[in-house]
């Protein structure tokens, strides 16, 4: 390296050590190295990477992603264990190992940025034959066999998320299905499984011989879906067979409403019946009871099918009305199917379909509550000291909630000062309520943030179950008895959180935000020192056992950093603070989520410790409600009702509430064109219909307005328009002059309107058209009336001429 390299390398080292430095305080940086390592496929990975001048002993922050493991090793190097899982192949990662070390009282670091290359994977494929039945296997005709078959994977590979996948005979002979579980399996390398497969032969079948070709699916070591046939010889025994197969009817293919039915709507629930035996099936019925309390029939509760032959299909259908003053709810509606079996013995199924159903103007609005607001104390409370807390409860739904009871659970070391439980008979929709607690520490409490939940608990309107969420808050605790935090030098000395703030309070998801921490030393006389600080999100899963068990979770990741840092020292009774600037993913769920900071530090007499504290951060998802074009009929008629149907979809990643759609314009009838669809969960959608009635002619313009509230309960309104072109109707002139609505009041906002009114749209009806056509033939009427009144008295006349 000649000389000025070397003054370039010497001045990019000397620019790094002043920039850094401004941010690391007392730290030194020594330099940045940058390396890459390849990788060729998934496994345990060693690497030594060189780390420049770090002398030996020196503490490795390494991260946590796919390097699982950093050692140093001396002679300035280190080595990584790498772990690369099969989702990491063909992927890339950087990642940043922090070095620090004490030399003569200043600590230094050295920071090494390792990209890792994940090499795509040469695809290697399981192989798969039958090893056992080796014979053929014989079936007799309407019988079902359950053949053991044993397949190998014959190749050295693994094959994932194995699924079995029969294929019915091209000629539909015969019936071919997996007999007991039907869930997925992993098959090593060289190694046996034995499946099940259910084989019926159709009772009128002419075949002897046949091959009996089923599919297994399955997954390769980079995660691509292949698929094997594999073939299976029978032979059907001919010979008569006197036994006689029963008859076997199942009900499927539903067809019901997508979204939820408004009461007094009319809406049908179909099914297919399908006998699936080689048999004919008879007296087939299928019946419901659903009319009882919450609807109407308007079609018969029982239909009588009668004969099914082997293999046909049947369709049914049943017509609903959900009563006016039903509730909005999930309603459960059971079909009951009877038919004979062998010997005339009666074989009962019954099947359960779930309609949403939105409550009409005379049901009972829902109650709903929230927790709008919550003050909570601030500082330290010594053991004694009263903390207050105010909760406001709000109704944000558009009906009363009633039997309102807030419980509030402390952890141990807290006391009520207060009530711990207070109750509100009623709360109006729109109206708020404050509840007062308050809590004091105990001498047994320590010195930490105690979170206390609160439980809402409350009858929503329609007096069914009670209705329960929660909330916590906390306080935070200083116990200097309690942690032995005096003035004997063997005391162990403890570091918390004393203040902490999140900006901004609430955080969107897919968004950055900051939090700034306050760490005290709670000892009167000990330092601590070698800090080293590791936060990680808390989150929710599984256990093997059941239940659920707290885990790391990715909700917030960090930005320009890690989530571990260092502190060089905290005096005793002092503090230090620090800043965490972090990335919610747009994934991360609205909720309070719970962020643990581990303290891992040494006392002045060589002493180690670790302690743990929790902090929350409240997450707040964007909500949004598209609403697809309704449409629109080509043609519009003055006074005819038209339904509008359109598309509503939560594409969001949070619940929409009191999602209400409504039309309206000045040149129509909207009084039923205001729908309310209620909750709607992220990712759903349906299609949904409305009544607007044109009332004037000519360009209008119509308005589709959708409102709903969000998770913090804040309103949102969307809006969309179009022109319509309404044509005169069939009214007061026919539809010839443009006239008032057509046709009678047939129940949905039609109807007749004086012909002959003030309304008519030239002023006059002496000339229409129509007018002077009925006229005509009123008068032609009348002369031929006359006529024939002459003709007779003239007969008459003559009679009495012939009588004289």
């Amino acid at each position: 390296m000649n000389k000025k390299s070397k003054m370039t390398k010497f001045t990019a080292r000397v620019l790094a050590f002043l920039m850094v430095f401004s941010v690391f305080g007392a730290f030194g940086v020594q330099s940045v190295f940058a390396q890459s390592i390849s990788i060729a496929g998934p496994g345990t990975h060693v690497h030594t990477i060189s780390v420049g001048d770090v002398p030996n002993g020196a503490r490795l922050a390494a991260p946590t992603s796919v390097v699982t493991q950093a050692t140093a090793v001396s002679g300035g190097n280190s080595q990584l264990t790498i772990n690369i899982e099969n989702e990491h192949i063909g992927r890339t990662f950087t990642e940043s190992l922090s070095f620090v070390w004490n030399e003569g009282g200043a600590y230094f670091t050295d920071t090494v940025l390792v990209t890792i290359v994940v090499a795509q994977a040469p695809a290697q494929n399981a192989t798969f034959h039958i090893v056992s039945p080796t014979q053929v296997v014989d079936l007799t005709p309407g019988v079902t066999t359950v053949v053991d078959i044993v397949i190998r994977n014959s190749s050295n590979h693994q094959a994932r998320q194995i699924e079995l996948m029969p294929r019915a005979m091209p000629n539909q002979n015969f019936d071919v299905a997996v007999h007991g579980s039907t869930s997925t399996f992993n098959l090593n390398g060289n190694t046996n499984r034995t499946i099940q497969l259910a084989i019926t032969p159709h009772r009128d079948t002419a075949v002897e011989t046949a091959n009996i070709p089923f599919e297994l699916s399955f997954r390769n070591n980079i995660d691509v879906l292949q698929f094997v046939e594999l073939i299976l010889p029978v032979r059907v025994d001919q010979s008569e067979d006197d036994s006689e197969d029963a008859p076997r009817i199942i009900m499927s293919n539903f067809e019901m409403p997508t979204a939820a039915v408004r009461a007094g709507e009319p809406f049908t629930i179909t099914t297919t019946l399908q006998n699936t035996s080689s048999v004919a099936a008879h007296n087939v019925q299928l019946s419901t009871s659903a009319f009882a309390d919450n609807f109407m029939a308007t079609s018969p509760a029982t239909v009588f099918v009668g004969r099914i032959p082997a293999g046909a299909s049947h369709t049914v259908s049943f017509s609903f009305i959900p009563l006016e003053d039903i509730d909005t709810a999930s309603y459960s509606i059971t079909l009951n199917l009877r038919y004979d079996g062998l010997d005339r013995e009666l074989i009962t199924d019954a099947a359960t379909v779930f309609v949403s159903v939105q409550a009409g103007d005379n049901a009972r609005e829902e109650g709903r509550l929230q927790i709008t607001a919550i003050s909570s104390p601030t500082g330290q409370f010594l053991s004694g000291q009263q903390g207050n807390f105010a909760i406001t409860v709000t109704n944000t739904g558009a009906g009363e909630a009633t039997s309102i009871r807030l419980q509030s659970s402390p952890e141990a070391g807290l006391v009520p000062r207060l009530a711990s439980m207070q109750t509100l008979q009623l709360l109006e929709p729109g109206a708020s309520h404050t509840f007062n607690f308050a809590f004091a520490p105990t001498s047994a409490a320590t010195s930490n943030f105690h979170n206390i939940l609160f439980e809402v608990s409350y009858l929503d309107g329609r007096n069914t179950a009670r209705q329960s969420f929660e909330q916590s808050s906390g306080m935070l605790v200083y116990s200097p008895e309690r942690d032995d935090d005096n003035d004997d030098p063997a005391s162990t000395p403890h570091i918390i959180i004393s203040d902490f703030t999140v900006d901004p309070g609430i955080v969107m998801a897919n968004s950055e935000f900051d939090i700034f921490l306050t760490f005290q030393n709670t000892h009167a006389n000990l330092a601590v020192q070698n800090i080293r600080v590791t936060w990680e999100v808390m989150g929710t899963v599984s256990s093997p056992g059941g239940g659920t068990q707290s885990a790391p979770s990715a909700v917030f990741v960090p930005v320009g950093a890690s989530n571990t840092f260092f502190i060089d020292r905290i005096g005793s009774r002092s503090t230090h603070n620090h800043h965490l600037r972090l990335f919610a993913i747009p994934d991360a769920p609205a909720m309070a989520h719970t962020i643990r900071v581990t303290f891992e530090y040494e006392d002045q007499n060589g002493g180690t410790h670790t302690i743990s504290q929790n902090i929350g951060v409240n997450v707040r998802q964007t909500s949004r409600l598209e609403l697809g074009d309704p449409n629109i009929p080509d043609s519009w008629s003055m006074g005819m009702p038209i339904h509008l149907n359109f598309n509503a979809s939560n594409t969001g990643r949070s619940t929409l509430f009191n999602l209400r759609v409504r039309f309206e314009g000045d040149g129509f009838d909207t009084s039923r064109a205001d729908e309310m669809f209620g909750h709607v969960q992220s990712g759903h959608s349906g299609s949904f219909w409305s009544n607007i009635t044109p009332m004037e002619p000519g360009p209008q313009t119509v308005y589709m307005i959708a409102t709903f509230e969000d998770e913090m309960a804040e309103q949102h309104e969307i809006r969309q328009s179009f022109v319509v072109d309404v044509m005169g109707g069939f009214g007061g002139d026919m539809g010839f002059g443009g006239g008032d609505r057509f046709p009678p009041d047939d129940g949905f906002g039609g109807g007749w309107d004086d012909p002959w009114g003030e309304e008519d749209s030239d002023g006059s009806w002496f000339t229409n058209p129509w007018v002077i056509a009925a006229a005509g033939v009123v008068l032609a009427g009348a002369a031929v009336v006359i006529i024939i009144l002459v003709k007779r008295k003239n007969s008459h006349n003559d009679d009495n001429d012939d009588d004289l």
